[in-house]
């Protein structure tokens, strides 16, 4: 996750706005699980796309990596960072 963030490929927030206000990865878009499938011209299918959302305990991401297999995005090009904004945090990590 470190590499992918330094090397400033994409990363997608699937958290709601009111979350990200409060902090996110360095580098991240928001762009909400449930408009993810709407906006997937704002993603690039040629790069891995990491996205994330609260932690183990949110379904955000889930939600949003079923919505974009099912409108057909590549899996391939699909990544999960289960850890979240909470690991992230809880690294001590920006």
């Amino acid at each position: 996750m470190i590499e992918h963030v330094r090397a400033g490929r994409p990363l997608v927030d699937c958290r709601l706005p009111q979350y990200v206000e409060r902090g996110t990865i360095p580098g991240a878009v928001n762009i909400p699980h449930g408009e993810i499938v709407e906006r997937m011209a704002e993603l690039d299918a040629a790069n891995p796309t990491v996205l994330f959302c609260n932690g183990p305990q949110c379904i955000a991401t889930a939600q949003a990596t079923e919505a974009l297999l099912a409108a057909g995005w590549p899996a391939e090009r699909l990544l999960y960072y289960r850890g979240g904004i909470h690991d992230w945090g809880t690294l001590g990590l920006p």
